[in-house]
């Protein structure tokens, strides 16, 4: 999870990147991607980019602060139904669309995580407490003496 709160994991959650993988192989069992030796190649780029994506700092919304406990659930009641309606019906595309739209859009709605960190926003320094030179001198040799009494 995130620090400072439980809105987003760090990396993509295990189970959600088994469910893209799960969700190609439920929506084209007829057609056989597992079955067929062709298809090795795209399957090892899809299980080393979903451990990219695993390993990776891109935040991943975790669904924790939806309003289940309100007093009046009955729109999110309805919705819940038509969602389990269209994933009973329709499984292959849907559950394919879902895995694969939560992995994509953490990726897109990322703000511009390939921008080089030399352009990004830097945060100003913290006021020195120690303006005087002859305070940092003396502050860095007592630094020295602590770390080599460590030692």
């Amino acid at each position: 999870m995130a620090p400072g709160g439980s809105k987003f994991f760090v990396g993509m959650p295990t189970p959600a990147a088994a469910g893209v993988i799960a969700s190609i192989v439920h929506a084209f069992h007829a057609d056989g991607p597992v079955g067929d030796w062709r298809w090795s190649v795209p399957w090892l780029f899809l299980a080393v980019g979903l451990g990219g994506l695993m390993t990776s700092t891109i935040r991943f919304y975790s669904f924790k602060d939806l309003p289940w406990g309100k007093k009046q659930p009955g729109v999110l009641i309805l919705i819940l139904l038509v969602f389990l309606a269209v994933v009973w019906n329709y499984s292959e595309i849907a559950l394919l669309l879902i895995a694969c739209s939560y992995a994509v859009a953490a990726v897109t709605l990322q703000p511009n995580p390939l921008r080089p960190a030399s352009t990004r926003r830097r945060v100003p320094p913290l006021l020195d407490p120690w303006p005087l030179p002859w305070n940092r001198v003396e502050l860095s040799s007592q630094v020295l003496l602590r770390s080599s009494v460590q030692r």
